[in-house]
C-alpha cells in the first residue's frame, strides 16, 4: 500500500511579515546542538512518575514491539526514516526542459534545508528538527549541487495532467530514475550513505524532491491538492517527499521552509491531523483547531507527535499531586491523565502541555496578522485527547476490530482513527469554553473567543476563533467535559492551572474520591 500524504490545508508563506531582512543575506550551514542519545530513566515523585521505557503488549500469545517505528512499519507496506540519532537526507533539485534550474535556486534549497536562520524567514529544515527534538535527531539533509532531468518526464507538461494515484506511480519511477542518475552523477559518493535500515532489515533511501515549478493554485488563488503539482509524501517504496521549489516564498532573498519541514514530518510518520478529502473550507475539520505544524503547517510539534518520534516521556499522576511543566518549545515536557494507562503510545489518555509565543512558535504567533491563521500570542496549558488505540488488519485492509489482549493474529496493526472527522478523531485539541468534546463545524482554536471575517475565492467568510488555552485558575473538573471517556470510562481527576508564568505552569492534579 502506497500512502499519499498531502500537505495542509494552506501553503504558508511569511511574505510580506514584518521580519528582520537585510538585501544580502549571507548563508552559513546551522550548527547542530550535542546530539542528544541519552536514554530517558523512569524518574520517581511524590505522587507522579515520568515514565522511561514504555511497555511491551501481549496479545493472543504475541508480544507486540509498541515503538513507533515497528508498528508503523508492520506489515511491509510503508517505511519512516529513523527518528533519532543522525539521519541523512538526500534532497535532488528536479528541472524541466521548459523550466530550467541556476545554481542560484540550489543555494536557496541549501538555506531552506540546512541553512542557519540568516538566510532563513523562519528556520531550516535542519534546526528545526534539531530543536523540536531537543537534540534527538539530527537530520543532515544533502542537497545536489546540479538539477536532476528525467528522461521519461523531460517537461512539465509531461506531469501537469496527473492526479491520485496517477501521481503517486509517477513518483515511484522519478524516485528509481533519480537514485540511478545519482550514482551515475556522483560515482564517488555510495548511495548507501543516504540508506537506513528498516525493520525488515532492508535497506531504504529517503529522498526530498524539490521541483523546479509553480505548484497548483499559485498563479489564481485555486489549488488541486491531487494534482502532481502540489506537496506530498509517500512512505512505499521509501520516504519520498515531492514540493515545489516556489513553496520557500522566496521574500528579502530568505527563503521559508515551513512547507518542507511540514512533509519531513511525514517522511518520520507524522500523520496529517486535518481532513484531507474535504474541498470546501468551511466543511474542513481540523480537531487541533488547525494550530499545529502536521496541521497547517504551524509552530512546534505538539506533545503527542513528539511521544510517538521518541523525544519526549510524559509525567503520569497516581495520586494528587502538583506538577509543574515549562515551555513545550525548549523542554519537550507534558502531563498523562488516564484512568487506566496501558503505558504505550498506543492507548487512551489527555495530554497537557504548556504552551508559549516562543521558541518554534514565535515567528507564527507574533508575525502573522491574520487570527484564523496564527499560532497564539498568550501563554497557557493546551490539553489533547488522544485516541492512539491500534486496529486489526485483513492483510493491508483494515478491519473493525480493535487490538485487545486476545486477538492478535501476528498481522499488521495501526491506528485505528484519523483526523478526518471532528467525531473521535485521533487527536484532537480541547475547546475550553465549548465545556464538551465535541468540536464545532469549523474549529480554529485560538487564545481568546472572536468573530473573524476573511476573503476566499472572492467570498466572504466568518468563523469563530475558539478559545483553547487554560489560564491561572482554570481547568477540567468533574462539571466540566462531562462527556469525556478514556476507553468508554470517565477521566478520574481533574486538573487546575494553579500557577502561570512564561515560562512555567504549574497544574494541580485531584483524583475522584
Amino acid at each position: 500500500m502506497t500512502v499519499m500524504r498531502k500537505n495542509a490545508v494552506f501553503i504558508i508563506s511569511l511574505l510580506g511579515l514584518a521580519l528582520p531582512s537585510c538585501a544580502n543575506p549571507i548563508y552559513r550551514d546551522y550548527v547542530y546542538s550535542p546530539l542528544n542519545s541519552d536514554p530517558f530513566v523512569e524518574i520517581q515523585k511524590d505522587g507522579f512518575y515520568r515514565i522511561g521505557d514504555y511497555d511491551s503488549y501481549e496479545s493472543n500469545g504475541h508480544k507486540i514491539n509498541m515503538d513507533f517505528s515497528s508498528i508503523y512499519q508492520l506489515g511491509n507496506v510503508r517505511f519512516n526514516m529513523p527518528t533519532v540519532g543522525e539521519v541523512p537526507l538526500l534532497v535532488i533539485p528536479i528541472d524541466f526542459e521548459d523550466s530550467v534550474g541556476n545554481i542560484s535556486s540550489i543555494k536557496n534549497i541549501e538555506s531552506a534545508f540546512k541553512g542557519d536562520n540568516g538566510t532563513n524567514q523562519y528556520v531550516s529544515v535542519a534546526e528545526y528538527y534539531d530543536r523540536c527534538s531537543m537534540g534527538r535527531l539530527h537530520l543532515l539533509p544533502h542537497v545536489t549541487d546540479r538539477f536532476f532531468r528525467s528522461s521519461t518526464y523531460p517537461k512539465k507538461s509531461d506531469l501537469a495532467s496527473l492526479t491520485g494515484s496517477g501521481a503517486v506511480s509517477t513518483l515511484t519511477r522519478l524516485y528509481n530514475e533519480a537514485l540511478a542518475w545519482f550514482g551515475e552523477t556522483y560515482p564517488s559518493i555510495p548511495l548507501d550513505d543516504y540508506s537506513f535500515l528498516a525493520k525488515n532489515g532492508s535497506k531504504k533511501i529517503p529522498l526530498y524532491f524539490i521541483y523546479n515549478a509553480p505548484y497548483s493554485g499559485e498563479a489564481d488563488g485555486s489549488s488541486n491538492r491531487d494534482s502532481m503539482f502540489w506537496a506530498f509524501t509517500i512512505n512505499s517504496p521509501a520516504p519520498i517527499s515531492w514540493s515545489s521549489i516556489d513553496m520557500m516564498h522566496l521574500s528579502s532573498n530568505k527563503v521559508d521552509a515551513h512547507t518542507y519541514i511540514h512533509e519531513t514530518g511525514h517522511l518520520l510518520g507524522l500523520e496529517d491531523y486535518y481532513d484531507t478529502f474535504s474541498t470546501s473550507i468551511l466543511s474542513k475539520v481540523s480537531p487541533l483547531g488547525r494550530m499545529d505544524m502536521m496541521d497547517c503547517s504551524l509552530g512546534d510539534q505538539n506533545a503527542f507527535s513528539k511521544m510517538l518520534l521518541g523525544w519526549e516521556r510524559p509525567f503520569v499522576p497516581t495520586s494528587d499531586c502538583d506538577i509543574t511543566i515549562h515551555q513545550s518549545s525548549l523542554n519537550n515536557e507534558c502531563i498523562l491523565l488516564s484512568p487506566s494507562w496501558n503505558k504505550t503510545l498506543f492507548d487512551q489518555y489527555v495530554l497537557l502541555e504548556f504552551y508559549t509565543p516562543t521558541g518554534l512558535n514565535k515567528v507564527d504567533a507574533l508575525y502573522r496578522n491574520d487570527p484564523s491563521m496564527r499560532l497564539m500570542r498568550r501563554p497557557g496549558v493546551k490539553a489533547y485527547l488522544i485516541r492512539g488505540n491500534l486496529k486489526l488488519y485483513n492483510g493491508n485492509v483494515q478491519t473493525g476490530e480493535y487490538l485487545t489482549p486476545n486477538n492478535y493474529n501476528g498481522g499488521r496493526l495501526y491506528f485505528g482513527r484519523n483526523n478526518n472527522s471532528k467525531d473521535n478523531p485521533l487527536i484532537q485539541t480541547l475547546n475550553k469554553y465549548g465545556n464538551k468534546v465535541t468540536l464545532p463545524d469549523y474549529f480554529v482554536a485560538s487564545d481568546h473567543e472572536e468573530d473573524v471575517s476573511f476573503i476566499q475565492n472572492g467570498e466572504v467568510v466568518s468563523i469563530h476563533l475558539s478559545e483553547s488555552l487554560f489560564f491561572q485558575n482554570e481547568g477540567i473538573d468533574n462539571e466540566h467535559f462531562s462527556d469525556l471517556r478514556i476507553n468508554g470510562n470517565k477521566l478520574g481527576c481533574s486538573f487546575k492551572v494553579s500557577e502561570l508564568t512564561s515560562s512555567y505552569a504549574k497544574i494541580k492534579i485531584t483524583f475522584d474520591k
